[in-house]
């Protein structure tokens, strides 16, 4: 499509996990992120969430978490010379597609950025180079969960760029 994104092949939407019958209804079955859904991807991810008693660990109650809204996990955007992934998903055992809320996710530098609104359980893979966020929480609802996964040499480095996309506003 000549009006796609350009960085749009990075946003993942993840679908709903089939439940398996050994979690017994005490485990909700978030997301799987593998190479299968981004081939440039050489991490597995399973994120599952514990809910009901008896079930060994969980993530405790995460609804007295403050509100995050109008945070920013980082004020400018950076770039790594290794592969990162992000994973965002909810806390709501009832909606377990649902973010929780809005994000605003910025890819790329300049001219060039480009900004997602994600509401939804969603992977974003960037690949070595890529400069990205802010990634600012617009709205929540109830607390999302926020993850981030590199894959490095023994120490992971981040190149900032200094400054935030054209069209980014608090």
């Amino acid at each position: 499509m000549a009006d796609e994104k350009k960085y749009a092949k990075y946003i993942y939407e993840m679908p709903r996990c089939e439940p398996r019958e050994h979690f017994e209804g005490k485990v909700n079955h978030l997301m799987i992120f593998d190479s299968i859904d981004c081939p440039e991807n050489k991490l597995w991810f399973s994120v599952y969430e514990v809910y009901a008693p008896g079930s060994g660990q969980g993530m405790g109650d995460t609804w007295e978490i403050p509100s995050m809204a109008g945070e920013t996990v980082t004020e400018t955007g950076h770039f790594h010379d290794v592969p990162e992934v992000h994973l965002f998903f909810g806390s709501d055992p009832e909606h377990p597609d649902d973010l929780g809320g809005e994000v605003e996710v910025w890819l790329g530098s300049g001219e060039d950025a480009e900004k997602y609104v994600i509401t939804k359980k969603t992977a974003i893979y960037c690949p070595p180079g890529l400069v990205h966020t802010p990634f600012y929480y617009r709205k929540v609802t109830h607390p999302p969960y926020y993850q981030i996964a590199i894959l490095s040499a023994p120490e992971i480095t981040a190149e900032q760029t200094g400054e935030l996309p054209p069209g980014f506003k608090r």
